[in-house]
């Protein structure tokens, strides 16, 4: 009995740890989708697997087997299965995601991204009517000035300083931005409304001008 029962005690640790294997494959499999996204491919050509803004919860929701990093044995997007079609939920990070300087997800992403996780909170930007508008970052969070635009427009004021700068910019098709100082006059270049529409502003007089002009037919 005393070699039986040290042998009994080390089959049940083998089956507890088996057991646990199991129960830790099943919660990991539970949080992979069937399949990836339709846009997966074209998302990962972009960075989604790797961008630190996206959850490892994300890629297991979206692109499963795209993505090398989602724990759901993935990596080859090139054989990757869309995924049942299910009633969509905006991610809850969203609102955050868009005020956020360092993000300002509805400004800065692609409308693929902004369709697949935001497109509540992105709405304006997924169907905009204004002809211009302005990501302004005021004390830490991203607000927006819009104006419709004219044939011959009034300069309309920013707001913005070195500590509460112009992040990025949209401009509609058929329509210019043009930044003016003080004076006025004009600074920076002119943003003509093409796709993508969406400009990042990097100048430093662009990011502090006092003043923009919204040019539309």
């Amino acid at each position: 009995s005393s070699t039986v029962a040290p042998l009994l005690q080390g089959m049940v640790r083998a089956l507890l740890v088996l057991v646990g294997f199991s129960a830790l494959f099943a919660l990991a499999s539970a949080q992979c989708a069937l399949g990836d996204h339709p846009n997966c491919a074209n998302w990962v050509r972009n960075g989604f697997c790797q961008n630190q803004f996206y959850s490892k919860t994300m890629l297991q929701q979206y692109c499963p087997k795209a993505c090398a990093n989602s724990g759901c044995g993935g990596g080859n997007a090139a054989a990757t299965t869309a995924a049942p079609a299910a009633a969509k939920v905006e991610n809850k990070n969203c609102d955050k995601w868009n005020k956020d300087p360092a993000i300002a997800f509805c400004a800065a992403m692609e409308k693929e991204q902004k369709e697949a996780f935001c497109f509540t909170t992105c709405a304006k930007e997924l169907a905009p009517t204004d002809g211009c508008t302005l990501y302004v970052n005021k004390a830490g969070t991203v607000t927006t000035l819009s104006d419709p635009g004219a044939a011959a427009p009034v300069a309309v004021a920013t707001g913005a300083t070195a500590a509460d700068p112009i992040l990025h910019v949209y401009v509609k098709d058929g329509c210019t931005l043009q930044f003016q100082d003080a004076t006025p006059g004009n600074v920076g270049a002119v943003k003509n409304g093409a796709a993508p529409n969406f400009f990042p502003i990097t100048e430093t007089v662009e990011k502090e001008a006092p003043n923009f002009l919204c040019t539309c037919p």
